[in-house]
């Protein structure tokens, strides 16, 4: 079993370098950091949502709507570049630039004259809000004591889900029905320009980032590659294969839950949305009770137990009928499938010194875990396809994809070390 690389910490550096001393900043810091995480999961569910009125207004067909879906998605990848800057300029200033990158292109979203311009604009928006998350995450690791840690890093993984319910909502009350049909979505995602005023003023930069700037935390420049090289490559190789190998059954119920309950078993589109809303308004409460119990219990036992059911409970999904089993199924595997998300964040940055710690979050999360919301969708869409597929069900082929949550489960028992508690500054006198 691995263990956590830690090398000690000077004498002249103080043991704990995060705001554990001024909880009234660390209120404050996580209301900026959720306000921003709310609408990072606003924009990103629109997209699953709006498909008929894409194909109407752009006058797509279903090939052309999957290559736009791939074509923006590919943006979540390039965020990895502007994520991992913030080892090198700091984390408040490409958190700020990255809400304001944000802010511009989901404007621009809703005034796309054609799917060229609409597809570019989420393309750059893409970027910006894969940036934003990783460094969110940092910020929190590093300013948060270890006792804190885990609950702050919960609430924001609670926020960012819980803006995916605003979409249904507000199609639910109409909104999409105005002369501005789903551009008005998009337009409500502006909102984070008026906290923009508010990050630029109050945010402070970390101080564990800010003690590596002084030289307190060694001179070692940044690179690229530093999360694998000796002794971190284990970690970060064992992060990466957790990651691809939960993100593929994950994104993959998330982007065919929709058609399989409509198409396949015959649920209404009305109720379908209905679940959807009651389904993240109950489920996404796993991100806080995981919090919650990571900071407990700790990260491995919750990682592996919540994977372990998010298998059990995503197969009975997919593998039920009737609008009772698949209101009960949908809110469990919405708990436990992405209530996994603060025990993974924890390991993205507690694993990794200072001067990589972004860098290795954002090779888990762009490199990684985005790749798996790319093709899981497509594998599922092959597979299951009813015409020509070699399983010709949605459901059955989600359910093979499900196998792969108890072996990223194994993995996460095998290899990866307990963080729960580590002082963060240990890590800093390690040497590649």
């Amino acid at each position: 079993m691995s263990e956590v690389h830690t090398g000690g910490t000077p004498e002249d550096v103080p043991s704990d370098l995060t705001r554990g001393d001024d909880p009234k900043y660390l209120r404050l810091l996580l209301v900026l950091l959720v306000s921003a995480a709310l609408f990072d999961g606003y924009d990103g569910a629109i997209l699953d949502i709006i498909g008929p009125g894409l194909l109407d207004t752009f006058a797509l067909s279903e090939a052309g709507l999957a290559m736009v879906r791939f074509g923006i998605k590919l943006g979540a990848v390039l965020a990895f570049f502007v994520a991992q800057a913030s080892d090198r300029v700091g984390r408040r200033r490409i958190l700020v630039w990255s809400v304001l990158g944000f802010t511009v292109f989901t404007t621009l979203t809703a005034f796309s004259p054609n799917v060229w311009w609409f597809t570019l604009a989420q393309f750059f928006a893409e970027i910006f809000i894969g940036a934003e998350y990783a460094v969110s995450v940092t910020m929190i690791s590093e300013e948060f004591p270890a006792t804190t840690r885990g609950t702050a890093l919960g609430k924001f993984s609670l926020t960012h889900a819980a803006g995916s319910i605003l979409v249904p909502v507000l199609i639910l009350a109409g909104i999409d029905q105005t002369p501005l049909e789903w551009r008005a979505l998009y337009l409500v995602g502006v909102i984070p320009l008026l906290a923009l005023t508010v990050l630029r003023r109050r945010m402070r930069e970390t101080r564990m980032y800010t003690a590596r700037e002084d030289g307190l935390l060694g001179d070692e420049r940044p690179g690229i590659m530093d999360p694998w090289r000796h002794p971190w490559r284990e970690h970060m190789a064992v992060l990466a294969v957790v990651t691809f190998l939960r993100s593929f059954p994950v994104f993959a119920a998330t982007a065919w839950w929709i058609v399989y309950a409509q198409n396949e078993i015959g649920v209404p589109e009305t109720i379908s949305l209905l679940l959807i809303v009651g389904a993240y308004g109950l489920g996404i409460m796993g991100h806080y009770v995981a919090g919650r119990l990571i900071d407990s219990v700790g990260r491995k036992p919750v990682a592996i137990t919540f994977m372990l059911l998010t298998w059990v409970f995503g197969t009975l999904l997919f593998q039920s009928r009737g609008v009772f089993w698949q209101a009960l199924f949908v809110v469990l595997a919405v708990f436990f499938g992405l209530g996994v998300a603060p025990a993974m964040n924890a390991f993205y940055t507690e694993l990794f010194p200072t001067r990589m710690r972004s860098t290795a979050a954002s090779w888990a999360r762009n490199a990684f875990e985005i790749p798996g919301l790319l093709l899981g969708p497509v594998l599922v869409g092959l597979l299951g396809d009813h015409s020509t597929g070699a399983l010709g069900s949605l459901g059955d082929a989600e359910t093979v994809l499900m196998v792969l949550l108890p072996v990223a489960a194994y993995f996460v028992w095998q290899y990866l070390p307990e963080t729960r508690g580590i002082d963060l500054t240990e890590l800093e006198q390690v040497r590649t």
